[in-house]
């Protein structure tokens, strides 16, 4: 069989990302894509995009990650305490559905940290978020948003273990689920509201940038605007587990 590859996924008009945070050749140490990361602890100011979008995260200053290991395996490791990553504008207006799916670890489960969310909050609607956790527990909260936000929350999940966290929303149908090392943990058919998804940056490791630092580490990272059939959502969580070690 074929190895798969991000970049399968993205073969008509669809918007998201891949990125591979165990992969020396996706990752910089400045934004602007010129300085190789090369040992354990270089920062990380760029990741390269995958998907052929060109939505490449970058940092700057102290807000960089670290490239460091965890469970013997390569990762960024975010500090809990000022890193974090963004993106350009994704627009992903063109839908009302997506597909993220995250490898990581919680080094701690002491305060909220906001692994990614789309815009500076997904109250603001047409969005979506990771908290993990949420509040001082061992879990790990997807939240998938219309006009109408819905959480959905997995518990215990405690700091410490890998997880390859999946989370999918359609608004219209409405449909949102979340999944945990290839099988559901939660789902919901409570209305999402309307409207399709937004044009908006991606942050990663903070709130808006500045709130809810994120404690842990990422190994690998996949959102595209489109529910993925069951075939395909098999093969991009197996590619993430393949980076992260969790199952």
């Amino acid at each position: 069989m074929k190895s798969f590859e991000p970049s399968a996924l993205f073969t008509g008009a669809e918007q998201g990302l891949a990125f591979d945070l165990t992969a020396r050749s996706s990752l910089s140490q400045d934004s602007g894509g010129t300085v190789a990361v090369t040992a354990s602890g270089d920062p990380i100011g760029r990741i390269a995009d995958l998907s052929g979008r060109g939505n490449n995260a970058t940092a700057s200053g102290l807000s960089r990650p670290i490239w460091s290991t965890v469970g013997g395996r390569p990762a960024a490791l975010f500090d809990g305490v000022d890193d974090s990553m963004v993106t350009a504008s994704i627009d992903m207006s063109a839908s009302d559905a997506v597909t993220v799916i995250a490898g990581m670890q919680k080094a701690s489960d002491a305060a909220i940290g906001a692994l990614l969310e789309f815009g500076p909050s997904v109250g603001f609607a047409q969005g979506f978020n990771m908290l993990a956790p949420a509040a001082a527990l061992p879990n790990i909260v997807w939240t998938a948003a219309g006009t109408v936000s819905v959480a959905l929350t997995a518990t215990p999940y405690a700091a410490g273990n890998r997880y390859v966290v999946t989370g999918q929303m359609d608004i219209s149908a409405p449909t949102n689920t979340m999944r945990i090392n290839g099988s559901q943990v939660q789902s919901s058919a409570v209305s999402l509201g309307t409207g399709n998804l937004g044009n908006k940056v991606l942050y990663i490791g903070r709130r808006d940038g500045t709130l809810l630092p994120f404690s842990g580490y990422l190994t690998a990272l996949i959102i595209i605007n489109r529910i993925l059939s069951p075939l395909e959502l098999a093969r991009a969580e197996l590619w993430v587990n393949s980076r992260t070690g969790a199952y």
